[in-house]
Formats: structure tokens, C-alpha cells, sequence
């Protein structure tokens, strides 16, 4: 599909589309241009975690272990 078929397609959706389909719309569009930057505090968060888990890589659990235990916990 060329851009202007796109371009076509997403007229006719947005034409066609509800309030809140618009409203979901309109918010993605502003999170498109936030400012989507990480701060310099979460920034030594994300550096601290990052060493933690280089001092000890194995202190943490499987994405298997953790889902068996929701799945035991909650019965998802």
C-alpha cells in the first residue's frame, strides 16, 4: 500500500470513527510529541538496577517462574 492509499484508508477510519475511537486518537497523537526523555533521577534508578543485577545476576526469577506464581495466586 503507497502512502496515498494509506493516507486514503486513514481518512475514510477517522470519517467513520466514534467519539472515543477520536478521543484515543488524539491522545496518541500527543504522545507522539511529548517529550518522551528519561530524567536524570530515573536514569540513576534504571544505573542502580543495572548494577544490582550485574553484582548478582542470578538473584532474580524467570518470566516462567514469576507467571506460575500469578497463575497459583490469582488463577489467571
Amino acid at each position: 500500500m503507497n502512502v496515498a492509499e494509506l493516507r486514503n484508508k486513514i481518512i475514510q477510519i477517522v470519517q467513520g470513527a466514534d467519539e472515543k475511537y477520536l478521543k484515543q486518537l488524539e491522545a496518541f497523537m500527543h504522545l507522539q510529541t511529548d517529550d518522551l526523555s528519561v530524567s536524570d533521577e530515573h536514569k540513576k534508578i534504571l544505573d542502580d538496577r543495572l548494577a544490582q543485577h550485574k553484582a548478582n545476576p542470578k538473584a532474580g526469577r524467570s518470566w516462567r517462574e514469576i507467571k506460575a506464581e500469578l497463575s497459583s495466586k490469582y488463577g489467571v
